[in-house]
């Protein structure tokens, strides 16, 4: 195990120590780009199309960064933090909910947004934020 995963078309997990066979997570992508309208809750107004598939074992803590171009190909107006918001949901339908706003907005050629210390549950996740031209 290591502390830094390996991007998964633009999401990065970091944990603070080695994972184990107890305490692990595996993940992987629906290989979609752009953006999308749907299953959105209440405050957000677009998303990734891009959906990350989550599987985890034991309690896993991780900051997660997501690179919004290499996650939607879209070079977009890179927002304040408070802007992006990491989304998850259970099954592959119903609405997403919000599980953690961004606490770090990178160097804006970079458009890497961090979410720090977001306990992981299985299921599916997506960024998304509240200003249609910062994704």
């Amino acid at each position: 195990g290591t502390s830094t995963s390996q991007a998964s078309n633009g999401l990065t997990m970091t944990v603070s120590s080695t994972l184990s066979e107890e305490n692990f997570a595996v993940f992987g992508n629906n290989n979609t780009s752009n953006t999308s309208t749907s299953d959105l809750p209440s405050d957000v107004v677009v998303r990734s199309a891009r959906i990350w598939q989550v599987y985890k074992s034991g309690s896993v803590s991780a900051d997660v960064t997501i690179d919004i171009n290499a996650a939607t190909d879209n070079t977009p107006t890179v927002g304040v933090a408070d802007n992006y918001k990491l989304l998850h949901r259970i099954g592959t339908s119903g609405n997403f909910t919000k599980v953690a706003t961004a606490s770090v907005v990178g160097d804006v050629s970079v458009y890497e947004i961090t979410f720090s210390g977001v306990t992981l549950h299985k299921g599916f996740y997506v960024i998304a934020a509240t200003d249609s031209d910062n994704l």
